[in-house]
Protein backbone atom coordinates (compact mmCIF):
# COMPACT_ATOMS: atom_id res chain seq x y z
CA UNK A 1 0.00 0.00 0.00
CA UNK A 2 3.17 2.41 0.80
CA UNK A 3 4.55 1.69 -2.60
CA UNK A 4 1.25 2.02 -4.11
CA UNK A 5 0.84 5.92 -2.49
CA UNK A 6 4.65 6.68 -3.32
CA UNK A 7 3.22 6.15 -7.01
CA UNK A 8 0.78 8.29 -7.28
CA UNK A 9 0.91 10.66 -3.82
CA UNK A 10 1.61 14.48 -3.99
CA UNK A 11 0.40 15.80 -6.81
CA UNK A 12 -1.79 18.19 -4.78
CA UNK A 13 1.66 19.49 -3.74
CA UNK A 14 2.62 19.42 -7.20
CA UNK A 15 -0.42 21.41 -8.29
CA UNK A 16 -0.01 24.26 -5.46
CA UNK A 17 3.89 24.20 -6.55
CA UNK A 18 3.51 24.63 -10.06
CA UNK A 19 0.67 27.32 -9.67
CA UNK A 20 3.00 29.62 -7.68
CA UNK A 21 6.10 29.23 -9.97
CA UNK A 22 3.73 29.71 -12.81
CA UNK A 23 2.92 33.02 -11.15
CA UNK A 24 5.62 34.62 -9.79
CA UNK A 25 8.18 33.13 -12.56
CA UNK A 26 6.96 31.51 -15.61
CA UNK A 27 4.27 34.33 -16.59
CA UNK A 28 7.04 37.12 -16.30
CA UNK A 29 9.47 34.57 -18.01
CA UNK A 30 7.09 34.05 -20.81
CA UNK A 31 6.42 37.66 -21.32
CA UNK A 32 10.22 38.57 -21.28
CA UNK A 33 11.14 35.88 -23.84
CA UNK A 34 8.08 36.57 -26.02
CA UNK A 35 9.23 40.63 -25.89
CA UNK A 36 12.82 39.68 -26.79
CA UNK A 37 11.74 37.09 -29.71
CA UNK A 38 9.64 39.89 -31.27
CA UNK A 39 12.17 42.67 -31.03
CA UNK A 40 15.07 40.26 -32.39
CA UNK A 41 12.81 39.05 -35.60
CA UNK A 42 11.95 42.51 -36.38
CA UNK A 43 15.14 43.99 -36.08
CA UNK A 44 17.72 41.22 -36.27
CA UNK A 45 20.92 43.84 -36.75
CA UNK A 46 20.23 46.04 -33.69
CA UNK A 47 19.71 42.68 -31.33
CA UNK A 48 22.66 41.43 -32.71
CA UNK A 49 24.55 45.07 -31.86
CA UNK A 50 22.94 44.63 -28.06
CA UNK A 51 24.18 40.77 -27.52
CA UNK A 52 27.59 41.97 -28.16
CA UNK A 53 29.62 41.77 -25.06
CA UNK A 54 31.63 43.94 -23.29
CA UNK A 55 34.65 41.38 -22.68
CA UNK A 56 36.55 44.46 -20.47
CA UNK A 57 33.36 44.49 -18.12
CA UNK A 58 32.75 40.73 -18.14
CA UNK A 59 36.43 40.16 -17.48
CA UNK A 60 36.21 43.15 -14.46
CA UNK A 61 33.02 41.76 -13.26
CA UNK A 62 34.30 37.97 -12.72
CA UNK A 63 37.80 39.37 -11.14
CA UNK A 64 35.52 41.64 -8.30
CA UNK A 65 33.56 38.29 -7.97
CA UNK A 66 36.20 36.06 -8.14
CA UNK A 67 38.10 38.29 -5.08
CA UNK A 68 34.49 38.42 -3.31
CA UNK A 69 34.34 34.54 -3.62
CA UNK A 70 37.84 33.51 -2.65
CA UNK A 71 37.38 36.24 0.75
CA UNK A 72 34.38 34.98 1.61
CA UNK A 73 35.75 31.50 1.42
CA UNK A 74 38.98 31.95 3.59
CA UNK A 75 36.61 33.97 5.79
CA UNK A 76 34.10 30.90 6.53
CA UNK A 77 36.77 28.23 7.07
CA UNK A 78 36.87 28.94 10.86
CA UNK A 79 33.26 28.49 10.70
CA UNK A 80 33.04 25.90 8.97
CA UNK A 81 35.99 24.04 11.20
CA UNK A 82 34.08 25.00 14.33
CA UNK A 83 30.34 24.08 12.76
CA UNK A 84 31.73 20.75 12.80
CA UNK A 85 31.16 20.37 16.76
CA UNK A 86 28.74 22.61 16.76
CA UNK A 87 25.29 22.13 18.57
CA UNK A 88 22.60 22.30 15.71
CA UNK A 89 21.44 26.71 16.91
CA UNK A 90 24.79 27.49 16.73
CA UNK A 91 25.60 26.33 13.57
CA UNK A 92 22.47 28.30 12.54
CA UNK A 93 23.82 31.51 13.76
CA UNK A 94 26.88 31.42 12.23
CA UNK A 95 24.14 32.11 9.09
CA UNK A 96 22.64 35.30 10.88
CA UNK A 97 24.85 38.00 8.58
CA UNK A 98 23.00 36.88 5.74
CA UNK A 99 19.26 37.53 6.77
CA UNK A 100 20.76 41.30 7.14
CA UNK A 101 21.43 43.58 4.59
CA UNK A 102 24.11 42.93 2.05
CA UNK A 103 25.01 46.73 2.49
CA UNK A 104 25.03 46.60 6.32
CA UNK A 105 28.70 45.80 6.31
CA UNK A 106 30.36 48.58 3.85
CA UNK A 107 28.20 50.80 5.25
CA UNK A 108 28.55 50.57 8.62
CA UNK A 109 32.31 50.31 8.29
CA UNK A 110 32.20 53.13 5.56
CA UNK A 111 31.44 55.43 8.93
CA UNK A 112 35.14 55.36 9.75
CA UNK A 113 35.88 57.40 6.63
CA UNK A 114 33.01 59.93 7.11
CA UNK A 115 34.01 63.65 7.21
CA UNK A 116 34.34 63.94 10.95
CA UNK A 117 36.06 60.91 11.38
CA UNK A 118 39.79 60.32 11.71
CA UNK A 119 40.09 58.14 9.05
CA UNK A 120 37.74 60.29 6.83
CA UNK A 121 40.01 63.08 7.91
CA UNK A 122 42.99 61.87 6.98
CA UNK A 123 41.67 60.55 3.36
CA UNK A 124 40.30 63.98 2.40
CA UNK A 125 43.44 65.60 3.40
CA UNK A 126 45.56 67.36 0.21
CA UNK A 127 47.39 64.89 -2.05
CA UNK A 128 44.99 62.13 -0.69
CA UNK A 129 41.59 62.59 -1.88
CA UNK A 130 42.47 59.91 -4.81
CA UNK A 131 42.21 57.32 -2.22
CA UNK A 132 38.45 58.05 -0.88
CA UNK A 133 37.05 55.94 -4.00
CA UNK A 134 39.73 53.19 -3.42
CA UNK A 135 38.72 53.02 -0.43
CA UNK A 136 35.16 52.66 -0.39
CA UNK A 137 35.49 50.06 -3.18
CA UNK A 138 37.89 48.18 -1.12
CA UNK A 139 35.40 48.45 1.85
CA UNK A 140 32.20 47.18 -0.20
CA UNK A 141 34.48 44.18 -1.50
CA UNK A 142 35.47 43.31 2.08
CA UNK A 143 32.17 43.73 3.32
CA UNK A 144 30.26 41.72 0.82
CA UNK A 145 32.94 38.51 1.56
CA UNK A 146 31.67 39.25 5.43
CA UNK A 147 28.29 38.93 4.24
CA UNK A 148 28.33 35.90 2.17
CA UNK A 149 31.67 34.12 4.36
CA UNK A 150 28.78 31.94 5.99
CA UNK A 151 27.36 30.26 3.27
CA UNK A 152 31.00 29.82 2.61
CA UNK A 153 31.05 28.21 5.86
CA UNK A 154 27.94 26.16 5.70
CA UNK A 155 28.98 24.91 2.35
CA UNK A 156 32.19 23.44 3.61
CA UNK A 157 30.97 22.49 7.15
CA UNK A 158 28.85 20.12 5.19
CA UNK A 159 31.21 18.27 3.31
CA UNK A 160 33.10 18.46 6.13
CA UNK A 161 31.10 16.46 8.45
CA UNK A 162 30.63 13.91 6.19
CA UNK A 163 34.46 12.48 7.47
CA UNK A 164 34.22 10.87 10.54
CA UNK A 165 36.24 12.09 13.91
CA UNK A 166 38.63 9.56 14.04
CA UNK A 167 40.07 10.59 10.59
CA UNK A 168 40.83 13.78 12.06
CA UNK A 169 42.11 12.07 15.34
CA UNK A 170 44.10 10.01 12.95
CA UNK A 171 45.57 13.04 11.81
CA UNK A 172 46.46 14.60 14.57
CA UNK A 173 48.08 11.57 16.39
CA UNK A 174 50.32 11.06 13.07
CA UNK A 175 53.94 12.67 13.15
CA UNK A 176 53.70 15.13 10.27
CA UNK A 177 53.88 19.19 9.99
CA UNK A 178 50.88 20.94 10.45
CA UNK A 179 51.14 22.44 7.03
CA UNK A 180 51.01 18.30 5.69
CA UNK A 181 47.83 17.72 8.56
CA UNK A 182 46.13 20.58 7.00
CA UNK A 183 46.86 20.32 3.36
CA UNK A 184 45.24 16.75 3.78
CA UNK A 185 42.09 18.36 5.54
CA UNK A 186 41.82 20.52 2.71
CA UNK A 187 42.28 17.94 0.24
CA UNK A 188 39.13 15.84 2.20
CA UNK A 189 36.61 19.49 2.03
CA UNK A 190 38.26 20.47 -1.84
CA UNK A 191 34.25 19.92 -2.69
CA UNK A 192 32.81 22.24 -0.13
CA UNK A 193 35.22 24.69 -0.80
CA UNK A 194 34.95 24.42 -4.33
CA UNK A 195 31.19 24.65 -3.95
CA UNK A 196 31.40 27.41 -1.78
CA UNK A 197 34.01 29.42 -4.42
CA UNK A 198 31.21 29.13 -6.89
CA UNK A 199 28.15 29.23 -4.69
CA UNK A 200 29.39 32.87 -3.55
CA UNK A 201 30.67 33.60 -7.01
CA UNK A 202 27.22 33.11 -8.67
CA UNK A 203 25.77 35.69 -5.90
CA UNK A 204 28.21 38.06 -6.67
CA UNK A 205 28.00 38.34 -10.47
CA UNK A 206 24.18 39.87 -9.59
CA UNK A 207 25.14 41.88 -6.65
CA UNK A 208 24.73 45.36 -7.19
CA UNK A 209 24.19 47.88 -4.53
CA UNK A 210 26.95 47.66 -2.26
CA UNK A 211 29.36 47.90 -5.42
CA UNK A 212 26.78 50.26 -7.38
CA UNK A 213 27.52 52.98 -3.97
CA UNK A 214 31.08 52.41 -4.07
CA UNK A 215 31.09 53.20 -7.78
CA UNK A 216 32.57 49.81 -8.94
CA UNK A 217 31.01 48.99 -12.02
CA UNK A 218 29.86 45.64 -12.87
CA UNK A 219 28.23 44.21 -15.73
CA UNK A 220 24.79 44.27 -13.60
CA UNK A 221 25.39 47.50 -12.52
CA UNK A 222 25.96 48.89 -15.89
CA UNK A 223 22.61 46.92 -16.88
CA UNK A 224 21.16 48.71 -14.14
CA UNK A 225 21.82 52.53 -15.76
CA UNK A 226 20.92 51.11 -19.08
CA UNK A 227 17.26 50.53 -17.44
CA UNK A 228 17.72 53.79 -16.21
CA UNK A 229 18.57 55.69 -19.53
CA UNK A 230 16.62 53.94 -21.53
CA UNK A 231 12.96 54.42 -22.37
CA UNK A 232 10.48 51.13 -22.13
CA UNK A 233 10.49 50.32 -25.46
CA UNK A 234 14.14 49.95 -25.12
CA UNK A 235 14.35 47.95 -22.49
CA UNK A 236 14.12 44.54 -24.78
CA UNK A 237 18.09 45.54 -25.58
CA UNK A 238 18.96 45.03 -21.76
CA UNK A 239 17.31 42.27 -21.87
CA UNK A 240 19.76 40.74 -25.07
CA UNK A 241 22.79 42.33 -23.40
CA UNK A 242 22.29 40.60 -20.22
CA UNK A 243 22.68 37.32 -21.67
CA UNK A 244 26.05 36.32 -20.06
CA UNK A 245 24.57 36.75 -16.55
CA UNK A 246 21.42 34.79 -17.04
CA UNK A 247 23.61 32.15 -18.45
CA UNK A 248 25.24 31.75 -15.30
CA UNK A 249 22.21 30.97 -13.44
CA UNK A 250 20.73 28.83 -16.14
CA UNK A 251 23.46 26.71 -15.81
CA UNK A 252 23.36 26.46 -11.54
CA UNK A 253 19.92 25.43 -12.17
CA UNK A 254 20.98 22.84 -14.40
CA UNK A 255 23.57 21.10 -12.28
CA UNK A 256 21.35 21.28 -8.79
CA UNK A 257 18.15 19.61 -10.91
CA UNK A 258 20.48 17.38 -12.26
CA UNK A 259 22.31 16.00 -8.87
CA UNK A 260 18.34 16.45 -7.70
CA UNK A 261 17.27 13.48 -10.36
CA UNK A 262 20.44 11.39 -9.74
CA UNK A 263 20.05 10.94 -6.08
CA UNK A 264 17.67 9.49 -4.07
CA UNK A 265 14.96 11.11 -1.11
CA UNK A 266 14.70 8.16 0.67
CA UNK A 267 15.96 9.87 4.00
CA UNK A 268 19.96 10.42 3.19
CA UNK A 269 22.21 11.20 6.03
CA UNK A 270 23.44 14.58 5.77
CA UNK A 271 26.81 14.84 7.76
CA UNK A 272 26.04 15.98 11.46
CA UNK A 273 28.31 15.99 14.43
CA UNK A 274 27.74 13.85 16.84
CA UNK A 275 27.78 14.78 20.33
CA UNK A 276 27.92 18.56 19.70
CA UNK A 277 29.26 20.64 22.18
CA UNK A 278 30.74 24.28 22.21
CA UNK A 279 34.57 23.90 23.00
CA UNK A 280 37.00 26.81 23.33
CA UNK A 281 39.77 26.55 20.32
CA UNK A 282 41.51 29.69 18.25
CA UNK A 283 39.45 28.37 15.23
CA UNK A 284 36.23 29.02 17.25
CA UNK A 285 37.75 32.32 18.54
CA UNK A 286 38.47 33.27 14.92
CA UNK A 287 34.48 32.18 13.83
CA UNK A 288 33.73 34.50 16.68
CA UNK A 289 35.49 37.25 15.34
CA UNK A 290 34.33 37.06 11.89
CA UNK A 291 30.64 37.26 12.76
CA UNK A 292 31.83 40.23 15.28
CA UNK A 293 33.17 42.21 12.17
CA UNK A 294 29.90 41.17 10.11
CA UNK A 295 27.00 41.78 12.47
CA UNK A 296 28.30 43.98 16.04
CA UNK A 297 30.81 45.73 14.77
CA UNK A 298 28.88 47.66 11.95
CA UNK A 299 25.84 47.98 14.50
CA UNK A 300 28.10 49.29 16.87
CA UNK A 301 29.38 52.19 14.47
CA UNK A 302 25.75 52.87 13.65
CA UNK A 303 24.85 53.48 17.21
CA UNK A 304 28.09 55.20 17.56
CA UNK A 305 27.16 57.45 14.88
CA UNK A 306 24.14 58.71 16.04
CA UNK A 307 23.68 62.40 17.85
CA UNK A 308 20.68 61.43 19.92
CA UNK A 309 17.53 59.71 20.49
CA UNK A 310 15.93 62.69 18.65
CA UNK A 311 17.09 61.45 15.13
CA UNK A 312 15.00 58.10 15.61
CA UNK A 313 11.94 59.74 16.48
CA UNK A 314 12.62 62.07 13.27
CA UNK A 315 13.39 59.40 11.41
CA UNK A 316 10.10 57.41 12.42
CA UNK A 317 8.30 60.03 11.94
CA UNK A 318 9.24 60.36 8.04
CA UNK A 319 9.27 56.63 7.64
CA UNK A 320 6.66 54.61 9.42
CA UNK A 321 4.42 54.21 6.55
CA UNK A 322 7.24 52.73 4.65
CA UNK A 323 8.42 50.47 7.27
CA UNK A 324 5.22 49.44 8.06
CA UNK A 325 4.72 48.49 4.06
CA UNK A 326 7.36 46.87 3.69
CA UNK A 327 6.67 44.19 7.03
CA UNK A 328 3.22 43.46 5.06
CA UNK A 329 5.10 42.75 2.44
CA UNK A 330 7.71 40.87 3.61
CA UNK A 331 4.90 38.85 5.93
CA UNK A 332 3.16 37.90 2.71
CA UNK A 333 6.15 37.01 1.42
CA UNK A 334 6.94 34.44 4.38
CA UNK A 335 3.91 32.96 4.20
CA UNK A 336 4.52 32.24 -0.09
CA UNK A 337 7.77 31.06 1.24
CA UNK A 338 6.43 28.63 3.72
CA UNK A 339 4.07 26.97 1.52
CA UNK A 340 6.50 26.43 -1.34
CA UNK A 341 8.78 24.83 0.94
CA UNK A 342 5.77 22.47 2.06
CA UNK A 343 4.85 21.70 -0.92
CA UNK A 344 8.42 20.89 -2.78
CA UNK A 345 8.77 18.93 0.66
CA UNK A 346 5.49 16.70 -0.25
CA UNK A 347 6.00 16.85 -4.03
CA UNK A 348 9.61 14.92 -3.96
CA UNK A 349 8.06 13.02 -1.15
CA UNK A 350 5.28 11.94 -4.08
CA UNK A 351 5.11 9.56 -7.20
CA UNK A 352 7.55 10.12 -9.82
CA UNK A 353 5.06 13.04 -11.57
CA UNK A 354 5.04 14.97 -8.49
CA UNK A 355 9.12 14.60 -8.32
CA UNK A 356 9.28 15.67 -12.16
CA UNK A 357 7.01 19.11 -11.56
CA UNK A 358 8.84 19.56 -8.19
CA UNK A 359 12.64 19.35 -10.14
CA UNK A 360 11.26 21.84 -12.98
CA UNK A 361 9.90 24.30 -10.07
CA UNK A 362 13.28 24.64 -8.30
CA UNK A 363 14.93 24.78 -11.57
CA UNK A 364 13.12 27.91 -12.87
CA UNK A 365 13.12 29.32 -9.20
CA UNK A 366 16.85 28.64 -8.61
CA UNK A 367 17.01 30.59 -12.05
CA UNK A 368 15.04 33.37 -11.08
CA UNK A 369 16.49 33.64 -8.02
CA UNK A 370 20.54 33.57 -9.16
CA UNK A 371 19.88 36.57 -11.49
CA UNK A 372 20.02 39.81 -11.18
CA UNK A 373 17.40 41.59 -8.95
CA UNK A 374 16.89 44.31 -11.33
CA UNK A 375 16.18 41.61 -14.32
CA UNK A 376 13.76 40.11 -11.75
CA UNK A 377 11.98 43.38 -10.94
CA UNK A 378 11.66 44.91 -14.28
CA UNK A 379 10.39 41.24 -15.55
CA UNK A 380 7.56 41.54 -13.07
CA UNK A 381 6.65 45.10 -13.35
CA UNK A 382 6.34 44.37 -17.21
CA UNK A 383 4.43 41.56 -17.22
CA UNK A 384 1.80 42.25 -15.07
CA UNK A 385 1.84 45.82 -16.59
CA UNK A 386 1.46 44.35 -19.89
CA UNK A 387 -2.61 44.06 -19.86
CA UNK A 388 -4.59 46.77 -18.77
CA UNK A 389 -7.07 44.07 -16.85
CA UNK A 390 -3.90 43.60 -14.83
CA UNK A 391 -2.80 47.21 -14.09
CA UNK A 392 -4.39 46.04 -10.52
CA UNK A 393 -1.95 44.09 -9.50
CA UNK A 394 0.53 45.78 -10.82
CA UNK A 395 0.01 49.11 -9.09
CA UNK A 396 -0.48 47.19 -6.02
CA UNK A 397 2.36 45.67 -3.16
CA UNK A 398 0.79 42.01 -4.21
CA UNK A 399 3.59 42.86 -7.36
CA UNK A 400 6.96 43.21 -5.28
CA UNK A 401 5.46 39.84 -3.37
CA UNK A 402 5.47 38.57 -6.34
CA UNK A 403 8.90 39.86 -7.36
CA UNK A 404 10.21 38.96 -3.74
CA UNK A 405 9.21 35.27 -4.37
CA UNK A 406 10.39 35.21 -7.27
CA UNK A 407 14.02 36.19 -6.10
CA UNK A 408 14.29 34.55 -2.69
CA UNK A 409 11.56 31.40 -3.30
CA UNK A 410 14.50 29.06 -4.45
CA UNK A 411 15.81 29.30 -0.82
CA UNK A 412 12.12 27.75 0.61
CA UNK A 413 12.57 25.44 -2.32
CA UNK A 414 15.63 23.83 -1.27
CA UNK A 415 14.42 23.94 2.40
CA UNK A 416 11.72 21.93 1.38
CA UNK A 417 13.87 19.36 -0.82
CA UNK A 418 16.05 18.89 2.26
CA UNK A 419 13.23 18.21 4.49
CA UNK A 420 12.20 15.24 1.41
CA UNK A 421 16.01 14.00 1.32
CA UNK A 422 16.37 13.55 5.60
CA UNK A 423 12.62 12.38 6.20
CA UNK A 424 13.64 8.63 7.13
CA UNK A 425 11.69 6.00 4.47
CA UNK A 426 9.82 4.17 7.31
CA UNK A 427 8.65 7.67 8.71
CA UNK A 428 7.15 8.15 5.05
CA UNK A 429 5.70 4.89 4.83
CA UNK A 430 3.89 4.80 8.30
CA UNK A 431 2.62 8.69 7.30
CA UNK A 432 1.20 7.44 4.26
CA UNK A 433 -0.15 4.16 5.74
CA UNK A 434 -2.01 6.21 8.77
CA UNK A 435 -3.04 9.54 7.40
CA UNK A 436 -2.83 9.20 3.54
CA UNK A 437 -1.37 11.26 0.81
CA UNK A 438 -3.88 13.65 0.71
CA UNK A 439 -2.97 17.52 1.87
CA UNK A 440 -5.02 16.89 5.09
CA UNK A 441 -3.14 13.78 5.59
CA UNK A 442 0.44 15.87 5.16
CA UNK A 443 -1.15 18.11 7.46
CA UNK A 444 -1.98 15.87 10.43
CA UNK A 445 1.16 13.18 9.52
CA UNK A 446 3.78 15.15 8.31
CA UNK A 447 3.63 19.46 8.97
CA UNK A 448 3.48 18.94 12.72
CA UNK A 449 6.61 17.55 13.56
CA UNK A 450 8.75 20.17 11.00
CA UNK A 451 6.66 22.94 11.67
CA UNK A 452 9.09 24.93 13.45
CA UNK A 453 11.74 24.41 10.52
CA UNK A 454 9.17 25.84 7.76
CA UNK A 455 8.54 28.98 10.21
CA UNK A 456 12.39 29.50 10.39
CA UNK A 457 12.24 29.59 6.58
CA UNK A 458 9.35 31.78 6.55
CA UNK A 459 10.75 33.87 8.64
CA UNK A 460 14.23 34.19 6.97
CA UNK A 461 12.85 34.31 3.77
CA UNK A 462 10.73 37.48 4.91
CA UNK A 463 13.31 39.32 6.52
CA UNK A 464 15.50 38.91 2.87
CA UNK A 465 12.04 40.54 1.62
CA UNK A 466 11.96 43.37 3.73
CA UNK A 467 15.63 44.14 2.72
CA UNK A 468 15.76 43.45 -0.55
CA UNK A 469 15.66 46.77 -2.88
CA UNK A 470 17.01 45.62 -6.22
CA UNK A 471 13.65 44.73 -7.29
CA UNK A 472 11.92 47.16 -5.57
CA UNK A 473 12.90 49.78 -7.64
CA UNK A 474 12.09 48.31 -10.67
CA UNK A 475 8.45 47.83 -9.25
CA UNK A 476 7.75 50.84 -7.70
CA UNK A 477 8.31 54.96 -7.98
CA UNK A 478 10.16 56.06 -5.29
CA UNK A 479 6.84 58.41 -4.29
CA UNK A 480 5.05 54.69 -3.66
CA UNK A 481 4.54 53.46 -0.24
CA UNK A 482 4.54 49.81 -1.13
CA UNK A 483 8.82 50.43 -1.96
CA UNK A 484 9.03 53.59 -0.42
CA UNK A 485 11.58 52.12 2.15
CA UNK A 486 13.48 50.84 -0.38
CA UNK A 487 14.10 53.62 -2.04
CA UNK A 488 14.65 55.82 0.84
CA UNK A 489 17.61 53.19 2.16
CA UNK A 490 18.58 53.53 -1.27
CA UNK A 491 18.89 57.28 -1.21
CA UNK A 492 20.53 57.34 1.77
CA UNK A 493 23.35 55.36 0.68
CA UNK A 494 24.23 57.23 -2.01
CA UNK A 495 23.99 60.65 -0.59
CA UNK A 496 25.64 59.46 2.87
CA UNK A 497 23.09 61.14 5.03
CA UNK A 498 24.81 59.39 7.74
CA UNK A 499 22.40 60.45 10.97
CA UNK A 500 19.18 59.20 8.72
CA UNK A 501 21.39 56.05 7.60
CA UNK A 502 22.21 55.31 11.08
CA UNK A 503 18.56 56.08 12.08
CA UNK A 504 17.09 53.79 9.50
CA UNK A 505 20.06 50.93 10.27
CA UNK A 506 19.18 50.86 14.02
CA UNK A 507 15.48 50.53 13.03
CA UNK A 508 16.31 47.83 10.82
CA UNK A 509 18.82 45.67 12.37
CA UNK A 510 17.22 45.79 15.47
CA UNK A 511 13.82 44.51 14.09
CA UNK A 512 15.85 42.27 11.68
CA UNK A 513 17.99 40.90 14.61
CA UNK A 514 15.18 40.00 16.73
CA UNK A 515 13.71 38.33 13.60
CA UNK A 516 16.87 36.33 12.58
CA UNK A 517 17.47 34.91 15.94
CA UNK A 518 13.70 33.43 15.88
CA UNK A 519 14.67 31.93 12.26
CA UNK A 520 17.56 30.56 13.69
CA UNK A 521 16.36 29.17 17.07
CA UNK A 522 13.33 27.54 14.46
CA UNK A 523 16.12 26.41 11.60
CA UNK A 524 18.51 25.30 14.48
CA UNK A 525 15.98 22.85 15.95
CA UNK A 526 17.20 20.46 13.70
CA UNK A 527 20.39 19.79 11.49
Amino acid sequence: MARTAAGQGGGWAALVLAGLVGVTVGIPGLAVVARVAWAVVSAPGEAGRAARVDLGLLARTLLVAAAIAALATLLGWPGAWAARRLPSRFVALLALPLLLPSYLISSGWGLLRAPGAAIGDRLMSPGREWMVIPVGQGLAIAGLALWASPLASLLIASQLRRTDEDVYEALRLLPASRGRRALAILGMARPGVLMAFGAVLLLMLGSAVPLHVSQLDTYAITLWRRLDESARAAHWRVWVAAWPLLLAPAAAAWAVTARLRAESTEGARLGQAEDPRIRASPVLAGAALVWSLAVLAPVALFLLNLRGLSVLQVFWRTAWRSILASSVTSAATALVAAVIAGSMWAALAGGAPARRTARACLGALLVAGLSPGILVGLATAEAWRAWPALAPIADSPAVIVLAHTARFGFLAALAGWWLARTEPRELRDLRRLEAGDSLRGWLRGALPPQAGVLAGVAAATGLLSFHEIEAAVMLQPPSSIGGGFAWLMLQQLHFARTQELAAGMVYVVGGGLVAGLLAVWLLGGRR
